[in-house]
């Protein structure tokens, strides 16, 4: 099967404007650690996303992220002929930045917010596109990608489009169970994997830095550290955010497929309104007023002031029963009656016959009587071995 391509890495984040980088003033590796220490406040705030400064933090971490970004280009850090193993380990950590912004973008609050998603979609693509030139992805994700995404013309991800070939396999009930059961081991042993090596790295720091144990990129930039410990630190910290991303991806294209069915069924509404408006300006403004049903019916001179109804004679009896009758229907036969007719329609048991007669014990029955003091015996074991009150919950449930 071929593998999907994915485009050339795009410059979603653009540079800040004006002379951004020289008034921070900041290298690179301070400026993304600014901004991850952003991303991983934001991930651990107890705010709401609607708060005030959880907006203010948001929007200030994709700033400095755009820095990253605008200077990652500038110093030509990545080269488009290099992959993973040609990259030093401390700018591997770079290929973050897409996927830290695309994660923090998804969490600003905007009147657009279609515009807003479209955005974090071309972040979580500049993303994977970065990975696939670095050959990182593996076959796994690339065949994900060829069921589930695939490539259009325009050189966008679009998450639920297939081929036809490939439509059968992304529909096939028992193959998408199967294909998020190993994909929620995978992440889970991702995870599981990151922690260790968290850790490892943690046991090798030096007695003096262990004051910096609150810095985010501690890990990273941690020197006691093992050189392989900190590069497969940073792939498998990778790896998990393409996890990620993939099931992102498919979550931004429903939910921007949940707007546009929005706006549709608004833009409807607001045709419907303005029609039945426009039909409601057309109508003779008598016709429009409540009928009022009081007043005489006509006037000394014969003229009818109000509308009225003429009845037939044989059915006045049956409109004066429901004005001046009862509330509600009054019962059509008696209580034996109805007892009558549901035990004609079997609808209540009878009979039943005598009691069975209990069969006395006989004496000369062995096995009767082995069975009666194993069973008393076992009771008495039971109780033994078991305290009085053992299995109560106290109405816990």
């Amino acid at each position: 099967m071929a593998t999907t391509s994915l485009p050339d890495p795009p410059s979603t984040l653009a540079a800040p404007s004006g002379s951004g980088v020289t008034d921070e003033s900041r290298s690179l590796r301070a400026e993304f650690a600014r901004g991850r220490a952003l991303y991983t406040k934001l991930e651990d705030s107890q705010l709401s996303s609607s708060d005030p400064q959880f907006q203010k933090d948001a929007v200030e971490c994709i700033a400095s992220l755009t820095r990253c970004s605008f200077l990652v280009r500038q110093l030509g850090v990545f080269s488009r002929n290099e992959t993973a193993e040609d990259v030093n380990t401390a700018d591997l950590r770079y290929l973050l930045i897409d996927v830290y912004a695309a994660e923090t973008m998804t969490k600003l609050v905007t009147a657009d917010r279609d515009a807003t998603l479209l955005a974090a979609e071309k972040l979580y693509e500049s993303f994977l596109a970065s990975c696939d030139h670095m050959d990182i992805l593996d076959q796994h994700d690339k065949r994900y990608l060829d069921d589930h995404i695939r490539i259009d013309g325009k050189d966008s991800l679009v998450p639920g489009t297939v081929t036809t070939g490939q439509s059968m396999r992304a529909l096939d009930p028992e193959r998408r169970r199967n294909e998020r059961i190993a994909r929620f081991k995978r992440e889970k042993s991702t995870r599981a994997k990151l922690k260790q090596l968290q850790t490892q790295i943690a046991h090798q720091a030096k007695p003096n830095e262990s004051d910096r144990a609150e810095d985010d990129d501690a890990d990273w930039d941690n020197p006691g550290a093992d050189e392989e410990l900190l590069r497969s630190l940073t792939l498998t910290t990778i790896d998990l955010f393409i996890q990620t991303s993939l099931d992102a991806l498919k979550i931004l294209h429903d939910e921007r497929a949940l707007l546009a069915a929005h706006r549709a069924r608004s833009s409807s509404g607001t045709s419907a309104s303005s029609s039945s408006n426009a039909d409601a300006a057309r109508l003779d403004p008598q016709s429009t007023r409540p009928t009022q049903h009081t007043g005489p019916l006509m006037s000394d001179k014969g003229k009818i002031l109000r509308p009225f109804t003429i009845t037939p004679a044989k059915d006045r009896g049956q409109v004066a029963k429901g004005v001046f009758g009862y509330g509600h229907n009054l019962p059509t036969m008696s209580v034996d009656t109805f007892l009558d007719l549901e035990m004609e329609r079997g609808n209540f048991l009878q009979g039943g016959g005598a009691p069975p007669e209990k069969i006395a014990p006989d004496d000369n029955d062995e096995a009767a009587a082995d069975a009666a003091t194993y069973k008393a015996r076992e009771w008495d074991e039971f109780k033994d071995y078991t305290p009085a009150g053992w299995g109560n919950r106290h109405n816990k449930g």
